[in-house]
């Protein structure tokens, strides 16, 4: 009886047999990768990530699209002299205020400079030791204006410093605007930086492994085929990319190349082992044929843990479920498709040439010997001994996941910062020398009744600084509207939304919120008064819910469809639990050596989990596959036909996470 050929080994073939149809197939899918492209847009900035389905980010985004005072920069001056320091506030309040900045700038505040005003406060906020003060510029553009946020911050910087020419006055900047602009560069630059690295490294490995200065080509190509099909269809589908699902292009660098690997050396290896009858179409039909099934159902296990993520309640890890997911099977068809057909290529190309395929180099081979005879002998040993290796994994394991409930979650966002950021060090500047923090907390009130309530009680809570809102404008007569619409449209608008049915109140801190002790203690104090209160802090705090809950629950969503699909595999409930184990021992001690390294899981890194699982039952199937349906090798010759895919597969998964560092 005939045995049935695979879909892989079908739509391989095929690309084998008629290379330049399979190129003209990836072409058309290339293009209509271009065109998915046109509907997608860049969200490098926290706002992008921020769970969409809470009231507190609802409000937030009234407030960021309504309220310009939502949108600041706060200038920190420091001084030798009270005279200089008042000198270069009145010339930086001068120079932001010309009209070559007039699309970057609504407004210039020195303090309570305002003579409509209630008091006589000061005219410019100081330090306690009046040496530094603060400018606040408030931007016509905010958090969401990507194209804009960096551009318009940095011709405010470089206005700033034109104007404190000449004095001895140094100036810094701050504010949550400009710390999504840092993340927003730094994420950019750190991106292409990682991207470039991981794809160097990946080409160095290739041409090492396989000695074939062509292979970075053959498997490159496909590589970033995949990557390009995986933007388009994420343009038809999410609209979006954010930071976290840039992020995972780069490891799919490492993830998707593994495919390739597999069909590339079972190839080579048809040729070392005297495959030579038939051509390169042979060889690809028994490449195919050898790993087929493996290959499938590592990418369908793979992809299946992160579509897992679909399930959770935040739109972050939805949009990485599909980014990640499709990439996984994009991966493989580009790999599939193109692998054979570049292979088939430099065949004919060679033979047109009288040239051999592959040229047996006697180091090469040498070399490759001693890798496999290691291999196997490591395999021998392990095989020899496999009871009481496979005793002393699980205790090490298990000794190690008793210490996985000690994973804590992280509760401030800005640890995940670049180091340095002179905007996060600043932050802490404020509270210390000015005794507040840069961002504040946010309530929306409907009446100007309403606001001078609040206004009065949020001055009571123990840890807020100040109130700002209309309660402020007001004469002391009490709400008047005439008195409110004759403020000065500029300033009218940082207090009412454009609509007129929101007043803004907002509420500086006294320590920094990014703090999980100040903010916890605030927000006890505000549970009575303005439960309701939101900012940029809390909205992001969400996230390490989101972890906490959606984390789990997509991990043990992932393990349950991984292990169906093994049965669904394998039909064979020995061979899928034997399978399943490493993967179940590992993810254990994971999440062991985190609890006692210190390591905490936030919203960045719980994207492993899924990863792990996906990436690491591949080679388990991979083993399982080659041992089942040979079962006349031993364990040593199961690992000289995988040993060397399994290894090169694992290696560069870990570039593509490295290039991260």
């Amino acid at each position: 009886m005939k045995e049935k050929s695979g879909i892989l080994s079908r739509v391989g073939m095929l690309a084998g047999a008629n290379p330049r149809s399979a190129l003209v197939v990836a072409g058309l899918i290339t293009l209509l990768s271009i065109a998915g492209m046109f509907f997608l847009r860049l969200e490098m900035n926290f706002y992008s990530i921020l769970p969409d389905n809470s009231q507190a980010v609802k409000d937030l985004q009234i407030i960021v699209e309504d309220f310009p005072s939502s949108n600041s920069i706060i200038i920190v001056l420091d001084a030798n002299t009270q005279a200089d320091l008042e000198t270069a506030a009145r010339r930086v309040q001068e120079r932001l205020g010309r009209k070559d900045l007039e699309e970057q700038v609504n407004m210039v505040s020195l303090g309570y400079d305002q003579d409509y005003m209630q008091g006589s406060g000061p005219e410019i906020i100081t330090s306690t030791d009046g040496l530094a003060g603060l400018v606040t510029v408030y931007t016509n553009f905010g958090i969401n204006d990507f194209f804009n946020l960096a551009s318009g911050i940095e011709k405010i910087e470089a206005a700033t410093e034109e104007a404190l020419e000449g004095l001895d006055v140094s100036a810094g900047f701050t504010g949550f605007l400009v710390v999504a602009k840092d993340e927003a560069v730094t994420s950019e630059q750190g991106l292409a930086a990682g991207f470039l690295i991981a794809l160097i490294l990946i080409v160095i490995l290739m041409i090492l492994n396989f000695r074939i200065p062509s292979s970075p080509i053959i498997l490159g190509l496909p590589l970033l085929a995949g990557i390009f099909w995986t933007v388009g269809i994420t343009g038809f589908t999410l609209g979006r990319l954010s930071i976290v699902t840039s992020m995972y292009l780069i490891a799919l660098m490492g993830l998707g190349i593994d495919f390739g690997i597999h069909i590339m050396t079972a190839y080579v290896q048809q040729s070392n082992e005297g495959q030579e009858e038939g051509g390169w179409v042979q060889r690809i039909k028994a490449a195919f044929k050898e790993i087929d099934r493996s290959l499938l159902t590592g990418a369908l296990t793979t992809a299946a843990a992160f579509f897992a993520l679909v399930i959770s309640e935040s739109q972050l890890a939805v949009e990485l479920g599909i980014v990640a997911g499709s990439g996984i099977l994009l991966e493989l068809l580009a790999m599939v498709i193109l692998v054979p057909a570049l292979l088939a290529l430099r065949a004919k190309r060679r033979q047109r040439k009288g040239k051999p395929e592959f040229i047996v180099n006697e180091k090469t081979t040498a070399k490759a010997d001693t890798a496999a005879s290691l291999l196997s002998r490591l395999a021998g040993l392990v095989g020899g001994h496999s009871i009481r290796f496979g005793l002393v994994s699980v205790v090490i394991a298990v000794v190690l996941f008793m210490f996985a409930g000690g994973v804590q979650i992280e509760d401030n966002i800005m640890n995940l910062e670049a180091k340095g950021l002179e905007s996060i060090e600043l932050q802490e500047t404020l509270v210390e020398r000015f005794g507040f923090a840069p961002d504040p907390l946010y309530l929306l009130s409907e009446s100007l009744e309403e606001t001078l309530e609040l206004h009065a009680a949020l001055e009571a809570v123990p840890g807020v600084k100040m109130v700002d809102s209309l309660a402020l404008l007001l004469p002391s007569g009490g709400p008047e509207v005439d008195s409110i619409a004759a403020l000065p449209e500029a300033v009218k608008k940082l207090y009412v939304s454009r609509d007129g049915k929101y007043n803004l109140i907002s509420i500086i801190p006294e320590g920094n919120l990014w703090e999980p002790g100040p903010r916890q203690e605030l927000l006890e104090g505000l549970a009575e008064v303005a439960p309701n209160a939101t900012s940029m802090v809390l909205a992001s705090d969400q996230m390490a819910d989101m972890v906490e809950s959606d984390g789990l629950k997509a991990a043990i969503a992932a393990l349950v469809i991984v292990f169906l699909f093994l049965l669904i595999d394998f039909r064979h409930l020995g061979y899928s639990i034997a399978t399943m184990l490493p993967l179940l021992l590992a993810t254990g001690s994971l999440f062991g050596i985190m609890a006692l390294t210190g390591i905490k899981l936030d919203f960045l890194n719980f994207i492993a989990v899924p990863l792990l699982i996906g990436i690491g039952i591949d080679d388990a199937v991979h083993l399982s596959h080659r041992y089942r349906d040979d079962i006349a090798l031993s364990y040593s010759g199961v690992l000289a036909r995988v040993g060397r895919a399994i290894t090169m597969t694992t290696v560069t998964t870990v570039i593509g996470f490295i290039s991260f560092i």
